[in-house]
């Protein structure tokens, strides 16, 4: 629950367009540096767009990015209004007049509460109350052309003006760069890698949550997709993500059941789009739509519009 609180909070407060920018002296910006990737959770770098959340590590050979959606809430339908509850309302609010805080709270416990099983103590997420839940997380294995090349000039960085994360270091005398940012105005995750020199870019991309999930590719493109508990025996609610990497110079892309692996790369542009059904879309439709419009912009044109 902490986790998911702070991850709200944080995807809230890093938004891009959706509120007015922070002012920075002439020449500067407001930005957080780093000179080593995270270790916790805690240190990542949270980016948000109001509906979807990424936060990057930083991991130099196997970086995780967790992925959020605003409606990724389990369980279903129901009614909750307990009739009974205002009876109580007087005699709390006298207990309170009279300064017995404690007695005032003990009945409020006892008659204030919602019929039917609630947050399930703990377990919401089985209950037809249901609980907010990460959508999954992106995984990138990084490959180099040298694995025991000497890291250095390790930077990592959240532009809180831009609402941009970036790393960036040297692997031997080749420069890796990555930005990361939730786009406001394409609604999609956007991923940018690149290598100083030709051809020396390579990752696989997979996806994971920790239930109900499956993961599958089609085309060149990855897709997770599952159906989250209901607290009951209707169908619960459906969600997914596709991931569609592009690449604009070279570079050769090969798909197994459960990933997508990139060879040969000078750079790479990673497009995730996340939706639920929650509020009445067709999952795998405004999955392709999110991507479809957005696929044929630059990351330049991407990054100016975000």
């Amino acid at each position: 629950m902490k986790k998911t609180i702070l991850l709200i909070l944080s995807a809230v407060m890093i938004v891009s367009g959706g509120c007015k920018q922070m002012e920075a002296p002439p020449g500067k910006s407001w930005s957080y540096f780093f000179d080593k990737p995270a270790k916790v959770w805690e240190e990542t770098l949270p980016l948000g767009n109001g509906r979807i959340g990424l936060m990057p590590d930083g991991q130099i050979n196997k970086e995780n990015i967790v992925l959020n959606e605003i409606s990724m809430w389990s369980g279903s339908k129901q009614d909750t209004d307990n009739p009974e509850a205002y009876k109580s309302l007087a005699q709390i609010r006298k207990l309170l007049f009279e300064g017995k805080n404690d007695e005032a709270q003990s009945l409020m416990y006892k008659t204030f509460v919602c019929k039917g099983l609630g947050s399930g103590q703990g377990n919401g997420a089985d209950t037809p109350y249901g609980s907010y839940q990460l959508l999954g997380n992106l995984v990138i294995e990084y490959q180099y052309p040298n694995e025991t090349d000497t890291i250095s000039q390790y930077k990592r960085t959240l532009n809180l003006n831009d609402a941009v994360a970036s790393t960036s270091f040297k692997r031997g005398n080749v420069l890796y760069a990555r930005e990361v940012f939730t786009s406001f105005a394409d609604d999609l995750g956007v991923i940018h890698l690149s290598a100083s020199e030709k051809s020396k870019l390579g990752f696989t991309i997979k996806m994971n949550r920790p239930e109900r999930y499956r993961v599958s590719t089609e085309g060149n493109d990855l897709i997770m997709q599952g159906e989250l508990a209901s607290g009951t025996d209707a169908a619960g609610p459906l969600y997914g993500a596709r991931v569609r990497v592009i690449l604009p110079q070279n570079g050769d892309i090969v798909t197994s059941d459960s990933s997508l692996t990139i060879t040969d790369a000078t750079e790479a542009t990673i497009l995730i789009s996340m939706a639920t059904n929650y509020f009445g879309h067709q999952v795998p439709d405004q999955l392709s739509a999110l991507i479809a419009k957005a696929e044929g912009k630059s990351f330049d044109e991407l990054k100016d519009d975000h």
